[in-house]
Order: structure tokens, then C-alpha cells, then sequence
């Protein structure tokens, strides 16, 4: 049996696999100036982390109103999705974003290369 080494050397300036911290940041602090009421959750299709535990991490430090776990996403209030597009969201389909059964979109904002909806009742 032999052994295969793979390795993959991380370039700072291609965002292919990472998005900067930065842009996580400001998305996060966005959201929670938006000031979300009752129960709400966030997911994304950037890169494949629906979970969007990035941003998670920014909405869950230091603030009053946290987002729903990472398994709830049924009988939420409102669904924040981080997209390139909203197209690309619908194409997708994951069940992070169809369990919400929210159907009012509004775009909150936009971000240049990614934006920010909010689905709700």
C-alpha cells in the first residue's frame, strides 16, 4: 500500500477557497444592525457552507438576539442568505434554505460580489 500525499498551498490573494475576514465581518455586523426579531437563521452558498459558520460565529459574539442552531431552519421568522445571486440560491435548492418555507424575499444589501436577502412570512 502506498501513501499519497496531497497538499494544497493556500494563496492569500485568491479567494477561491476562503472568503476574507473582512467581508465576513462587515456581512455579520450588517445583519445584526438589521436588528432581526424572533426566530431567525442565516445560510449561504458560497463556497458550500450552508451552515454559514463563519458568519455564525460573528452573529453569535457579543450579541443579545443569536441565530436559531445550525439543525433548525423550519418555523423561523426570517432566513438571512449570503448569495452571489438569488438565482444561484434557488438553483442550489439546499434544505437550509428550502426548510424555511419563508416566501417574501427583500434584498438588505448589496455587497459587490455577494449579497444579502432576507426571506421572511
Amino acid at each position: 500500500m502506498s501513501t499519497k500525499t496531497i497538499t494544497h498551498t493556500l494563496n492569500p490573494q485568491n479567494t477561491d477557497d476562503y472568503y476574507p475576514i473582512a467581508k465576513v465581518e462587515e456581512i455579520s455586523e450588517y445583519i445584526i444592525s438589521d436588528n432581526p426579531k424572533g426566530k431567525y437563521n442565516v445560510t449561504e452558498n458560497i463556497l458550500g457552507d450552508a451552515r454559514s459558520l463563519a458568519f455564525r460565529f460573528y452573529l453569535t459574539k457579543g450579541t443579545e438576539t443569536k441565530p436559531q442552531s445550525v439543525i433548525n431552519y423550519a418555523q423561523l421568522d426570517s432566513l438571512y442568505v449570503i448569495t452571489p445571486s438569488l438565482d444561484k440560491t434557488y438553483k442550489d435548492n439546499r434544505w437550509e434554505f428550502v426548510a424555511s418555507n419563508l416566501n417574501k424575499d427583500v434584498l438588505v444589501k448589496d455587497f459587490g460580489d455577494l449579497k444579502l436577502y432576507k426571506f421572511y412570512k
